[in-house]
């Protein structure tokens, strides 16, 4: 008879086995192993502040040529890689940094807004950084349609003005028109009324002569 230790390796590896399976109606089924939950990784991670400060101050000294090369830099680099950092600095060059004509305040909200709106953005810092420029372009974008409203008053008004100008310079030249016709007309009238005078102070002579020669 053996002894039980010849099988003593023999069950260690049916066992090793069986620790891999289950049984299941009588067959062994090979359990799936399980697979680690993929890391995410926040898109907002390691980008800090400092930097976007420096960039701001940077673009915000450029030539209106340096800025537009700078900006269609930047906007390739956004969407070729989409970084959360080029967002930003597009955001800082459409609504805040770049001479007025460039800017378009709507898209650099949106381009905030797409960040603030990630559920994925883990960076509180970069956020509220990200909330205070969206606030400030919002505020901007208001005050210059604010003025723009202003503008196109002004531009009625003074229409208006050059509409009324030109009326009251009619008026005055007719006016004065007049004015020289009256007085040409007075003019005809004391003449008129010299000759008429002149012509009864002869008649009255006349009269009175052959009032004397007929006594």
């Amino acid at each position: 008879m053996k002894s039980s230790h010849f099988y003593l390796p023999i069950i260690l590896v049916f066992g090793i086995i069986v620790a891999g399976c289950d049984v299941l109606g009588g067959k062994l089924v090979k359990q799936q192993p399980v697979k680690p939950k993929p890391v995410v990784v926040a898109p907002d991670a390691n980008i800090e502040i400092a930097p976007l400060l420096a960039y701001f101050r940077m673009v915000s000294a450029l030539t209106p040529e340096a800025f537009t090369r700078e900006y269609v830099q930047t906007d390739s680099s956004y969407k070729e890689n989409a970084r959360v950092d080029e967002r930003i600095k597009l955001a800082m060059l459409l609504g805040m940094a770049g001479p007025r004509e460039k800017r378009d305040e709507a898209r650099a909200q949106r381009l905030l807004d797409g960040y603030l709106n990630d559920d994925r953005a883990a960076n509180e810092t970069l956020k509220e950084y990200a909330a205070f420029l969206r606030q400030v372009i919002t505020e901007q974008k208001g005050l210059r349609e604010r003025n723009a409203a202003v503008e196109t008053e002004q531009k009625v008004l003074k229409e208006r003005y050059n509409i009324l100008d030109i009326e009251y310079k009619g008026l005055k030249e007719r006016h004065e028109a007049l004015n020289n016709k009256l007085r040409d007309e007075t003019a005809r009238s004391e003449d008129l009324q010299r000759k008429l005078d002149t012509l009864k102070a002869i008649e009255e002579s006349i009269l009175k002569r052959n009032k004397q020669r007929s006594r």
